[in-house]
């Protein structure tokens, strides 16, 4: 791929594992936050995989990502989103914040920023690494 002018195609990032160098498992509960003003001009979104098939992560949810354009998908009080990736919902996580893993199920995960803007590209905007909770 090649980079796209600013505010034009889209950029990907992908992690494999968390904060502390562990695989994601999906046994484990994690969190991602996106901080607040996304380097964006369309939509972002986060996509679960499955590491084995490369397929978008199957569960009873049948969900298997979050992007800027859901409705009431819950923000904090500074802005930033915090999806969470786990087998169960946690406590006090609204459902739309929330995609179900599949227990001792590797998976890596995709963010995706469509018409990425000029802090996208000189880092002045950082995603932080996933946590495991």
């Amino acid at each position: 791929m090649t980079q796209a002018p600013k505010g034009a195609g889209s950029q990907y990032i992908t992690a494999t594992k968390d904060s502390e160098g562990q695989w994601l498992n999906g046994s484990n509960t994690y969190m991602m936050e996106i901080p607040p003003n996304v380097p964006e001009t369309n939509f972002w979104s986060v996509i679960l995989y499955d590491a084995k098939y490369h397929s978008m992560v199957l569960n009873e949810q049948y969900k298997w990502g979050v992007n800027s354009n859901i409705e009431g998908i819950q923000q904090e009080k500074d802005g930033s989103i915090k999806p969470y990736f786990s087998p169960e919902k946690p406590n006090g996580v609204a459902d739309k914040n929330w995609i179900q893993t599949n227990h001792k199920q590797a998976y890596f995960v995709w963010f995706r920023v469509y018409g990425p803007k000029e802090s996208w590209y000189d880092n002045s905007w950082v995603l932080p690494n996933i946590e495991k909770k």
